[in-house]
Formats: C-alpha cells, structure tokens, sequence
C-alpha cells in the first residue's frame, strides 16, 4: 500500500504519521514568498497543510515531478515530514 509519510513534531521528538495514497482526493504543491506549501484534501481527515521555507523557485516543480514519479514507481512512500505540519490533524 502506497503512503504519504508526514511528520509531526512534538516538545521531545519526531512522530510519524502514513495517509493512505487510496484516502486521498486532491493534492496540490503552490509556492509562496515564504517557501512551498503542499496541501492534502484526506478523505477521514480533511485538509492537511504542510509548509516549507524553501526559498528555491523550483521547489513545486520538482516536488510535483517526485509525486508524479512516485505514483508510477514501486516506492512504498512519499516523504513529507520534512515539512512543517499547520495545524493538528
């Protein structure tokens, strides 16, 4: 089963969460002065929204060449948790 593996800080560590690639309608990669922000429309969950502060203006570009890469490959999951989680999900 394909995942989209996001992060989420706490105050002492790194917790991992996997959304379902089956659980997810939409996902979208947008630049923004203050870097790149990727959201996902969840089925069960709604919409998580990650954040980066990357500043390179090809960052969405070659984000969304990974993804499109991803979904056609034999990788088990697409890493996010680099990226800043807004919000609690």
């Amino acid at each position: 089963m394909k995942v989209i593996r996001i992060g989420r800080l706490s105050k002492n560590q790194m917790h991992f969460e996997f959304l379902s690639l089956k659980d997810i309608k939409k996902l979208s990669f947008q630049e923004q002065e203050s870097g790149l922000k990727v959201e996902i429309e969840h089925k069960q969950r709604g919409l998580v929204v990650l954040k980066s502060r990357l500043h390179a203006h090809s960052n969405a570009a070659v984000l969304k060449g990974r993804w499109n890469k991803f979904k056609d490959s034999e990788e088990l999951f697409f890493d996010l948790a680099w990226m800043e989680l807004e919000g609690a999900i």
